[in-house]
């Protein structure tokens, strides 16, 4: 937890894709509310880069209702490893987009908190980082 812009600049550059889909998600945004954020004061924010394949020891169901609770935004960056759309689909609206699962529980993480859900290209997650900046 730091707001030194080199150390979080540091930490995006280490950022990598794993060649595997899936994720221990819920874990990993519940342990960041109950015990990282739990004495933080003031504002806070959970940046997730997933391919949104969510999962984890703990229900969805809890991380919404520990998100409801708190008061920290977050921001999902999702990247899309496996076709949602049939090839022969060129363009995808946003609102098509967050209706498909996985992008649907996604965007309601962010909806709920006040967060907003970018999308990124492979690796390239600056222009959504750079969006989620401005935001904060």
């Amino acid at each position: 937890l730091t707001s030194d812009q080199k150390k979080l600049k540091q930490g995006v550059d280490g950022i990598f894709v794993a060649d595997l889909p899936g994720s221990r998600m819920n874990d990993a945004i519940y342990q960041v509310l109950t015990k990282d954020f739990a004495g933080v004061k003031g504002r806070k924010a959970i940046i997730v880069l997933t391919d949104g394949y969510i999962g984890g020891k703990i229900p969805y169901a809890d991380v919404l209702n520990e998100l409801k609770e708190s008061d920290a935004l977050v921001y999902p960056i999702f990247y899309q490893i496996k076709r949602l759309f049939p090839r022969e689909v060129k363009t995808v609206s946003y609102t098509d987009l967050i209706k498909v699962y996985p992008v649907s529980l996604l965007n309601t993480l962010a909806a709920m908190t006040g967060g907003r859900i970018y999308a990124a290209e492979g690796s390239d997650f600056r222009t959504a980082f750079q969006n989620i900046a401005e935001d904060l």
